[in-house]
């Protein structure tokens, strides 16, 4: 005989299992008003309340109103500040209630209010925080926090850090100047993910001097520091890094792993030292740098190994993982890849299954027949603790320029090139020919999914409306022309860097080259 067991007959630890892997809102759709003995369980239960982006108004109010006689039951809060049909959902909530027991609380993607005051006010009061996370999106233009907002919550987690707190993420673009005038605070944060955004004579490397001098109980420490700064290819009036007297440096001995990321913003070796020589117990050094103007004299001891063996081995004797990836461009002066390759072989026995790679790929700016190199420097265990810049540099790749070097030549073919955005733009000049040179095994640009194929030079306006009167002649000199072996070229070129079966987008750039137009059939 068959025994059917119900709901109701199952124990409270069963439901208590069960209640654990719900959010508060599944909890409440599916199990108010059963019967007391549920309704009796619901008032013990922790409660993890998830608002995510694809809410509606209706799933939002249904939760607040449960929400009135449960919030001092909710001990982790998830909040995306938008959903489908409103916005400032964060006021809208701690308008309504009092997380008193909150342990752990993440914003997403916060707009700006009048009444977001309220928010930081009732944060400042959780005697249980131990987790708060902001974050915003990493492209600058949407992130929707205004200054005003980032002070308040920047002041309320940096200085007046609530006793409990431990772990915080600060991911919205702002300056915390205001850490500067601050001599002594005594905190226990111990991980802390921050963006220091401004201009030059606002943020730099130093930034972190006087973040290390309040949070001395820091054990992992994310950085990142982004200029507003359009740095041009040939100029020379970027302020200078401050003075900074090194005996005068703060010391976080208990600080272990530490990954810094430099968006267009200056840095040198010995700026990095000194940051560097605040954390002597480090374990763990990611270092991420992103410029996309012409070479310095800084940036080519960035790119000497020698310069990084003798700065870590003096600063941070303890290091057992060291990581980089170096992201640049190169108008002027040729590099030897030979020499930079060797300079770093001395780190290869330093720190284990350590191993760099160095790329170049010819590429072309807006400036007519004007070509740049694109650098790309990266080693085997790069791996980047937050989300990295999406489109660090764009650019338009000519086709047989690409060139892979490393450390470890049998480790070269299973290489891929670390490159973190999607979008690729294509060019092959008719002169070009089919790749020459070895490459690794493994297609190098693994991640691309949308290609902008040029066919002819992407022309500037001025040089365009001069080539006006030839492109008809050659328009109709070559309608029934065509060149296969281009097209095949062209095909085998990009094909030989992308992987074309991850690819779901193809777009073919305006041009006005009629004889390449069956370089198009070749590519679909």
């Amino acid at each position: 005989m068959t025994i059917r067991t119900q709901l109701e007959d199952l124990s409270n630890e069963i439901f208590l299992d069960i209640f654990e892997y719900l959010d508060a809102n599944d909890i409440f759709f599916g199990f108010t008003s059963l019967n007391l003995r549920i309704s009796l369980l619901l008032n013990s239960i922790p409660l993890h309340v998830n608002i995510h982006r694809t809410y509606c108004r209706h799933e939002l109010e249904f939760l607040c109103n449960h929400l009135k006689f449960h919030s001092d039951q909710v001990v982790s809060l998830q909040v995306h500040d938008q959903i489908c049909d409103q916005t400032n959902v964060i006021v809208y909530l701690f308008h309504r209630h009092d997380f008193i027991n909150l342990h752990s609380c993440i914003f997403y993607s916060i707009n700006s209010s009048s009444k977001l005051k309220i928010v930081v006010e009732k944060l400042s009061k959780l005697p249980k925080i131990v987790l708060f996370r902001i974050i915003q999106s990493c492209n600058v233009k949407e992130d929707k926090l205004n200054t005003s907002d980032a002070f308040e919550f920047s002041q309320l987690i940096l200085i007046d850090t609530p006793s409990t707190l431990r772990s915080t993420s600060l991911y919205f673009h702002y300056n915390h100047t205001q850490i500067a005038t601050i001599s002594k605070v005594t905190t226990n944060l111990t991980h802390l993910q921050i963006i220091f955004y401004g201009t030059l004579n606002d943020i730099s490397i130093y930034s972190l001097i006087p973040l290390l001098r309040i949070h001395r109980a820091l054990r992992t420490l994310c950085v990142t520091i982004k200029s507003t700064h359009v740095m041009g290819a040939y100029n020379t009036n970027l302020p200078n890094l401050p003075f900074i007297n090194e005996n005068d440096l703060p010391i976080s001995s208990l600080l272990k792993s530490f990954d810094l990321q430099i968006v267009m913003a200056p840095c040198d070796i010995y700026s990095i030292g000194l940051i560097l020589h605040c954390m002597p117990n480090l374990y763990q050094f990611v270092f991420t740098f992103i410029r996309d103007r012409s070479l310095s004299p800084f940036i080519m001891d960035l790119i000497h190994g020698q310069n990084w063996q003798e700065m870590l081995t003096s600063h941070v004797p303890y290091l057992k993982k060291f990581d980089f990836h170096i992201s640049l461009l190169k108008f002027d002066q040729p590099l030897d890849f030979d020499d930079i390759v060797n300079s770093f072989r001395c780190l290869v026995n330093l720190y284990h299954q350590w191993d760099m790679c160095i790329s170049r790929w010819e590429y072309w700016p807006n400036i007519l027949f004007v070509y740049t190199d694109h650098i790309h420097m990266w080693t085997l265990n790069y791996n980047h603790l937050i989300t990295r810049r999406e489109n660090d540099i764009r650019s338009i790749t000519m086709s047989d320029t690409f060139y892979m070097q490393s450390t470890n030549i049998s480790n070269l073919n299973n290489r891929q090139l670390n490159f973190h955005h999607h979008k690729m733009d294509f060019f092959m000049p008719n002169d070009r020919t089919t790749l020459s040179i070895q490459l690794p095994t493994i297609l190098p640009f693994q991640n691309i999914t949308y290609i902008v194929c040029h066919l002819a030079y992407p022309e500037p306006s001025v040089i365009a409306f001069l080539q006006n009167a030839t492109i008809r002649l050659k328009q109709i000199l070559s309608l029934f022309t065509r060149d296969d072996d281009d097209s095949q070229k062209y095909f085998d070129n990009l094909s030989r860097l992308v992987n074309l079966s991850n690819v779901d987008t193809v777009e073919f750039s305006r041009n006005n080259d009629i004889r390449r137009l069956n370089v198009i059939e070749r590519v679909l």
